[in-house]
């Protein structure tokens, strides 16, 4: 019984690295992304809401996982 315990405790263990791993990745990925764009704008007046528009984006990769977690359906009737 024990051993079952320790090997989903494991399982679950290793599901959250590999989500924490995704996100990190995904971060990066976005990070990447906007400063490539950033550096590509010309300066002008469109820039401040490029910016404004990337930073946005950026917000949603960041909280991507919380919306996550309460856009689960959860079944309370078992």
């Amino acid at each position: 019984m024990q051993l079952a315990a320790r090997a989903l405790c494991r399982e679950g263990d290793f599901l959250f690295l590999n989500a924490l791993k995704s996100w990190l990745i995904n971060i990066c990925a976005a990070v990447f992304f906007i400063t490539a764009i950033e550096m590509v704008l010309p300066d002008n007046s469109m820039k401040k809401y490029s910016k404004f528009v990337l930073g946005l984006i950026l917000i949603t990769v960041f909280i991507q996982p919380i919306v996550g977690l309460f856009n689960k359906n959860f079944n309370l009737s078992t």
